[in-house]
């Protein structure tokens, strides 16, 4: 099993502090195989059109003893 973590930096937005603050969500999904995760990031690059800043990476799943 492979794990795609990605990263969303978005537009800034103005917090409690009224100081301004980028927008980073994060969010994960397993996959079968590397192949198949390192697609699914390249997909998500194509409809994302440059609108977020993104980084991600494909991570071999590792089992708890």
């Amino acid at each position: 099993m492979w794990i795609l973590f990605v990263w969303l930096s978005g537009t800034y937005s103005v917090s409690l502090s009224d100081a301004v603050q980028p927008t980073l969500t994060s969010m994960n999904q397993e996959f079968n195989s590397e192949s198949a995760c390192r697609a699914a990031f390249v997909k998500i690059k194509e409809v994302n059109n440059g609108e977020l800043m993104l980084r991600g990476v494909c991570a071999p799943k590792g089992d708890a003893d």
